[in-house]
C-alpha cells in the first residue's frame, strides 16, 4: 500500500486557524455519511496551528476557542465545517461527475457586438456593406 500525503482540513475561527490531518478522499466520504470520523483522521490526538511548521494548539487555547476539552469533538467540528485541501485527482473526478454545460457569456464586448449585428441583419434582411462600428 502506498503512503499518500495527508489532506489538511482548515477551520478559521476569527483570526485563528485550526488544522486537522485526514486521509485523502476520506473527507468527502465522511461528509457524505459513508465513513466514520476515526477512519478519516490520520492523527486523532492533536489539533494543528500550522502543520507544515509543526505547531500544535495547547489544551487551554483549544478550550478558550471551542469551550470543549475533548480533542476528538474539536477535530470532528474542524472536519465538518472546515475547508478541505482537495487533491487534483479528486477535483477532476468531482468535475467529471457534476459536469455541467459551460455558462454562456453575455457580457463580453464581442458577444454583444455579434448579437447587435445579428439583429441588424435580421431586420434588414440582407448584409449591408456600410455596416460600421458606429452602428453598434
Amino acid at each position: 500500500m502506498s503512503r499518500e500525503k495527508p489532506m489538511v482540513v482548515r477551520l478559521k475561527v476569527g483570526k485563528e486557524t485550526f488544522e486537522a490531518l485526514c486521509h485523502p478522499h476520506k473527507v468527502t466520504e465522511y461528509r457524505a455519511g459513508k465513513a466514520a470520523i476515526g477512519d478519516v483522521l490520520v492523527d486523532d490526538e492533536s489539533v494543528w496551528k500550522n502543520h507544515s511548521r509543526g505547531e500544535r494548539w495547547g489544551a487551554k487555547e483549544l478550550e478558550a476557542h471551542f469551550q470543549k476539552i475533548n480533542v476528538l469533538e474539536i477535530l470532528t467540528q474542524i472536519v465538518d465545517k472546515g475547508k478541505a485541501q482537495v487533491s487534483l485527482d479528486e477535483t477532476r473526478s468531482c468535475l467529471l461527475f457534476f459536469a455541467a454545460p459551460p455558462a454562456r457569456r453575455t457580457n463580453s464586448r464581442r458577444h454583444v457586438a455579434c448579437r447587435k449585428m445579428r439583429r441588424l441583419i435580421k431586420s434588414s434582411g440582407k448584409w449591408s456593406t456600410t455596416f460600421t462600428k458606429t452602428t453598434l
